[in-house]
């Protein structure tokens, strides 16, 4: 759904472009809009005049991650840059940009920065007398950038350790799946197979320290190359390559020098982020690729009127949109009800399971979906109709919450030994996870194998946590009374 999405954007976009229902200058003013929004809120958040999306953060912009802020930021700025050189209104733009840069910043998203650096050297390149100067002094420039490039790559990667290294696991083991299956999973199986994946890597060959206490439950590759790669095989990398370079030389040929800036910088900041996931970043990379496909004569036109060809043309392409918008409205109206639902069992009220069942055409593929439904069975104790559900939810991915959820149900009708395999499940997906190791190290207490039991207690009391909080607190000092009871009972 979301590559034809795309691909149905980048058309749509294209056809309003030579039509004249859209414009350069319309579409880079509603991105740049969008830009201003986000500049605002970080400076109100950073005062404390604005709360932010997401309590981890001291700065989000209006989205939960800051990451997707800084990075759609980071597009805008060769467009800004541009209306400082070619438009009336220089200083207002001038200060735009310096409020911008400075968002980007406070933001402290090393992708961004990439990006920006990515833009700095493609503009730079753009200029005659800057080649020129380069040509001249050419062993300097080269030896310049190569300690610039190293030192900023040092400095980013103590920006945040933990954070670097378990990207790095996560390369790796998606370069791993891509050499396993070069024809690909299957799109939107990435969090499925790429979890199954890394928790055989943990069971078979145990991982480094780092890689244990970094190691986290995956959502995506950050990296969309190798993303796209385990989703949709080689085919899939080499398609969203394709889709960058191709659009990267039509804005070169049209010496459309913006959109090659940013262009390429998405094309860089795909490799460290998650840029074909995030909403704001690629509907830029989509809106710039469309403005490169519309031809050179078409970049700073103004609206024209629309002949009657043209609509001819035009009407199927808006049918089919129609379509799309309608099956998205649909899965949109959808996951807002089922966000209601689970309201109301978070508030305490006994929701009947009839009403997700009339939700379950409309709502599509949807691990939510199923997981909310399978709690609200259980917070009614009918664990063996909330089994199927458990189940469900986990085609699209094994997180450490449905293997509890599964071990729960599964002991709550009898089959606890069915049940504690997927706490292993969860303890080889993230080791650094407390709660799996407490969950065996009772098991096999209950059961009378003190020495696991033991080895679990050990491994509690060893496990780095990122953040110290009543519950790791609590976890720890039953670690230590267990201890100490099982070591008093071998005494007796």
């Amino acid at each position: 759904m979301y590559l034809c999405v795309t691909l149905l954007s980048i058309i749509a976009f294209s056809y309003g472009l030579r039509c004249g229902i859209l414009t350069r200058r319309l579409i880079v003013n509603g991105l740049l809009m969008i830009a201003a929004a986000h500049v605002i809120a970080v400076f109100a958040q950073w005062l404390g005049i604005l709360e932010q999306e997401d309590a981890m953060y001291p700065v989000t912009g209006f989205n939960d991650n800051p990451n997707v802020t800084a990075m759609f930021l980071a597009g805008c700025v060769p467009f800004i840059v541009q209306r400082v050189m070619d438009s009336d209104r220089r200083g207002a733009y001038v200060v735009f940009l310096a409020l911008l840069l400075v968002s980007i910043l406070m933001l402290r998203c090393r992708t961004a920065y990439i990006g920006l650096a990515v833009e700095a050297a493609v503009l730079l390149l753009a200029v005659r007398r800057a080649r020129q100067t380069l040509r001249s002094y050419k062993w300097l420039s080269i030896t310049i950038a190569a300690v610039l490039l190293s030192v900023s790559a040092v400095r980013m990667y103590d920006m945040k350790r933990d954070s670097a290294a378990g990207r790095m696991l996560i390369w790796h083991l998606s370069a791993q799946m891509i050499c396993e299956h070069p024809l690909g999973h299957g799109y939107g199986l990435f969090e499925k197979h790429y979890n199954k994946h890394q928790a055989e890597y943990f069971a078979v060959n145990g991982g480094t320290e780092t890689e244990r206490r970094t190691a986290t439950y995956v959502g995506m590759a950050y990296n969309d190359y190798l993303e796209h790669g385990v989703d949709g095989g080689i085919i899939g990398m080499l398609f969203l390559a394709g889709f960058y370079v191709l659009a990267i030389l039509m804005s070169v040929r049209r010496k459309d020098r913006p959109a090659t800036a940013t262009l390429s910088a998405f094309a860089m900041m795909s490799m460290t982020n998650f840029v074909t996931a995030s909403i704001q970043p690629w509907l830029m990379a989509v809106c710039v690729a469309s403005m490169t496909l519309t031809g050179g004569e078409h970049l700073d036109a103004d609206r024209k009127t629309s002949d009657g060809k043209s609509l001819q043309h035009l009407l199927p392409l808006l049918a089919i949109i129609c379509t799309g918008l309608f099956i998205v409205a649909r899965m949109t109206l959808s996951q807002v009800e089922l966000k209601h639902l689970e309201d109301r069992i978070k508030s305490g009220e006994r929701v009947p399971d009839a009403e997700f069942a009339r939700l379950e055409n409309s709502i599509y593929s949807s691990e939510a979906y199923w997981r909310i439904r399978a709690r609200c069975l259980m917070s009614m104790s009918d664990y063996k109709h909330a089994i199927p559900c458990v189940k469900h939810a986990m085609m699209y991915g094994t997180s450490p919450v449905l293997c509890y959820m599964a071990h729960q149900c599964h002991t709550a009708i009898g089959e606890g030994n069915s049940g504690i395999t997927y706490i292993f499940d969860a303890y080889h997906t993230q080791p650094s996870l407390f709660l799996p190791k407490l969950i065996l190290m009772k098991h096999y207490g209950g059961s009378g194998d003190t020495t696991a039991a033991i080895s679990y207690a050990n491994e509690i009391l060893k496990t780095h946590t990122k953040c110290t909080n009543e519950k790791t607190k609590a976890i720890m000092r039953d670690t230590y009374h267990y201890i100490k009871e099982l070591n008093k009972n071998k005494q007796q």
